[in-house]
């Protein structure tokens, strides 16, 4: 009976399909040629071009009558786009549009989004439009993003458990040759982005209902998981202040000793040497098996004990015991020492985590190493603190969670904690209101200090500003890209409206087409040298600062091609600032090292640390002498070290 009941379903979809494909069939015979104008996502929006024409040729019927669904897995779907009609056929007999247009959000709604949000969301419309899903994992050198064809999130950011379990065991087949017939799934393959979500109360209930994945909660930010649509869902919802995605950071870095004063400390009775405090560090992760973060606790000679009381390997994508951290791997003390005693390292033992790159086993040598490697005397700043070490992907959800995840370890065993912070980047406003900043210095309270790196853009030219003092003043600037995917923030004042103008290169260096985004508007265009979005303020003032902000997301450029940005006051007047969301995606020919503060820097209570020289020549344990060029005079400023103030005018690095 059950067998009858089958196969007269995949009959019923058989007919569906031959009839669908004769009145196709019949449209497309007549003599009538449709045009197919560009199509508008809003009244504020110009979309990439135009929709593909129709094409002539189609499958014949006897093959679509013949097609069966003997092997459609029970959750597929069979999408059939047939010029410019697309249908979807599934298992449960259903005939509808395979991606739904979905809502315009309404200005206030849009006000709650970060504008690479809005562009995205613009993006996913369009897509939509032509019958095919967005691909978020183009943005990937940007923002986290979970890609469902990758079954996890796009390299270096590990899979959350969580994810694991929502998503299917199988990955969808390859689409058919030709992309008229392909596969898709009805649920659970739909991209997703890491937010930070500020709300008004903790875990509202908008928040619970919108279906989004919550990673952990930090004060009054969630970490999430959200779809495209989900985003839209969250805006509506009273309870979200604001919206921005997990953004990219990038890392940055014994006479610093006696240089800063430590060695007075020293001299104090009992001597300050990091003893009965915790430091925690976010970075590239540590080499545990190092001698200078080891001592030996029974005097036989051999180091077989760790100052690690625990690492928690983001990156890590087998999961480790359940609730012992949101996704990774985490790993303890006893874990380590017990790999220690029996000479195992990362390949072989129980701690199978490792600092591929060096920097955060650096950093934790110059905040905590005791000089056992060296034998010289090269010690850290405190030689007896304990670590806690958390190695990221470098995004702001993980790394938010990370230094969360430090202090509340640092809680439970009653002590005090430093977590530092290598890194940043210039994705944000630079005044300490982005969610990322602000989510950082709700976490301090006594006994706890958060100290960030002010940033290494000190000589290069990736902030521009000026002011522009009347309607129809103009500021002209050109940015050169250094990689394929660019984005650029421009701030001005709220009560202002200027508009932008970029223009595209060629080879020959000429501009082949300008594009003009007024105050208000999206613009998503396609021209010859990549793909161009800009969104100018279109969710009007930034809630969290009242300033207009303008995105420019460039793909698929060539680097080394120079754009020219020109900003046009339509009415009123004032300051503006830029820069590109990371030094190493180009520089402004006219730009300067002012103002280069990296996120988190700009935020309130975070000490902002620069750097100066102590020191361009040194013998290294090796026995060879080196020189650090570009390095500065021995007692100035280094001239990499980025320079303050930040925009809202207070004085940084501490």
């Amino acid at each position: 009976m059950g067998d009858r009941r089958l196969s007269h379903g995949h009959g019923l979809i058989r007919s569906v399909s031959v009839l669908a494909s004769l009145i196709l069939i019949l449209l497309l015979s007549l003599p009538i040629f449709l045009s197919t104008p560009s199509s508008s996502v809003s009244n504020s929006a110009r979309t990439r071009g135009p929709l593909p024409p129709l094409p002539l040729g189609l499958p014949s019927v006897g093959a679509l009558a013949g097609f069966s669904f003997e092997d459609l897995p029970p959750e597929a779907e069979l999408s059939l786009t047939l010029g410019r009609l697309a249908l979807t056929l599934t298992s449960e007999l259903g005939l509808r549009p395979p991606f739904p247009l979905p809502q315009e959000l309404g200005k206030e709604e849009a006000s709650k989004l970060d504008p690479l949000l809005r562009i995205i969301l613009r993006l996913d419309r369009w897509a939509r439009e032509r019958g095919e899903p967005l691909d978020l994992t183009g943005f990937a050198p940007l923002i986290q993003v979970y890609s469902p064809t990758a079954m996890g999130a796009v390299r270096p950011r590990p899979v959350p458990t969580v994810m694991r379990e929502f998503f299917p065991s199988t990955p969808p087949p390859e689409a058919g040759a030709g992309g008229r017939w392909s596969w898709s799934w009805s649920r659970g393959w739909e991209g997703r982005l890491a937010v930070l979500i500020r709300t008004s109360s903790p875990m509202p209930p908008g928040l619970t209902t919108s279906g989004v994945e919550v990673i952990t909660t930090v004060g009054e930010i969630e970490i999430a998981w959200a779809t495209p649509d989900q985003l839209r869902r969250l805006a509506r919802e009273p309870e979200v202040i604001y919206i921005e995605p997990a953004y990219r950071l990038a890392s940055e870095i014994d006479k610093s000793v006696p240089a800063i004063g430590v060695d007075l400390l020293r001299e104090e009775e009992p001597p300050l040497t990091g003893r009965g405090v915790i430091i925690g560090l976010v970075d590239t992760g540590i080499d545990y098996e190092h001698l200078d973060f080891r001592f030996d606790s029974d005097g036989d000679g051999f180091e077989e004990s760790s100052r690690i009381l625990f690492i928690w390997d983001q990156t890590e994508t087998e999961a480790g015991p359940a609730g012992a951290v949101p996704f990774g791997r985490e790993y303890t003390r006893e874990e380590i020492e017990a790999d220690l005693a029996r000479g195992f390292g990362p390949e072989e033992g129980l701690v199978r985590t490792r600092d591929e790159f060096g920097h955060g086993t650096h950093v934790a040598g110059i905040a905590a190493g005791d000089g056992s490697a060296s034998g010289v005397g090269y010690v850290g700043v405190a030689p007896e603190a304990e670590l806690i070490v958390v190695k990221t992907g470098f995004y702001t959800s993980d790394v938010l969670a990370g230094v969360d995840y430090i202090f509340r370890r640092a809680e439970e065993l009653s002590r005090p904690c430093v977590v530092n912070l290598s890194l940043g980047g210039h994705f944000g406003p630079h005044d300490g209101t982005s969610n990322f900043d602000l989510a950082l210095e709700g976490l301090l309270g006594p006994g706890r200090a958060i100290v960030t790196s002010a940033g290494n853009e000190g000589d290069d030219r990736v902030h521009i500003s000026g002011r522009l003092t009347h309607p129809g003043s103009t500021a002209q600037f050109t940015f050169i890209p250094e990689e394929e995917t660019v984005y650029l923030n421009i701030w001005y004042p709220g009560e202002a409206e200027f508009a932008v103008e970029l223009g595209a290169p060629v080879s020959t260096g000429e501009l082949v087409q300008v594009l003009v985004a007024e105050p208000g508007e999206v613009v998503l265009e396609e021209t010859a040298a990549g793909s161009v979005s800009i969104d100018n303020a279109s969710g009007g003032p930034d809630p969290r600062n009242g300033d207009h902000q303008i995105a420019i997301l460039l793909e698929g450029v060539t680097p080394g091609r120079p754009w020219t940005i020109r900003l046009r006051a339509r009415s009123g007047s004032g300051r503006f600032d830029g820069w590109p969301g990371l030094a190493e995606m180009g520089e402004f020919l006219e730009g300067d090292g002012r103002m280069t503060i990296t996120e988190p820097g700009n935020a309130r209570g975070i000490i902002t640390v620069g750097a100066w020289t102590t020191r361009v020549e040194w013998r290294s344990i090796d026995g060879k002498t080196y020189h650090f060029r570009g390095a500065g005079l021995p007692g100035a400023i280094a001239p990499f070290s980025s320079h303050g103030p930040t925009r809202d005018g207070r004085g940084k690095p501490d």
